[in-house]
């Protein structure tokens, strides 16, 4: 008996197996019925929440997301304390003229009913 004898059962279990799976027999797949048939909730389980990339990436756009509408209600406020901003200047010189220009644009930005 030879030393191989020992490792052949498994590689022909895994030989058989992704044979199975190449000629579309579905018993030798893990899953029943295969990746192909699985729903769509197993799918976004699998994929998305499984995964804790996904779930780092997530806390972190929240996170972005919450920090932009802070510092945007933050110039809101700085808008309205530093008086009229009628117009804008195409190239502000003064400090002055630049926060016209911020707040000209995000007063364009704004919907009407605010």
């Amino acid at each position: 008996m030879s030393d191989l004898d020992d490792i052949r059962p498994a590689a022909t279990k895994n030989t058989r197996r992704l044979r199975a799976k190449a000629e579309g027999d579905n018993q030798g797949n893990v899953m029943a019925g295969g990746p192909e048939e699985m729903t769509w909730r197993a799918q976004l389980w699998n994929n998305v929440i499984a995964n804790p990339f996904a779930w780092f990436l997530l806390v972190a756009f929240v996170a972005a997301e919450y920090g932009n509408w802070r510092l945007g209600e933050k110039l809101d406020r700085v808008c309205e304390l530093t008086g009229r901003h009628d117009f804008a200047v195409t190239n502000p010189r003064t400090d002055r003229e630049e926060l016209d220009n911020i707040c000209v644009e995000r007063e364009s930005e704004m919907p009407a009913d605010q």
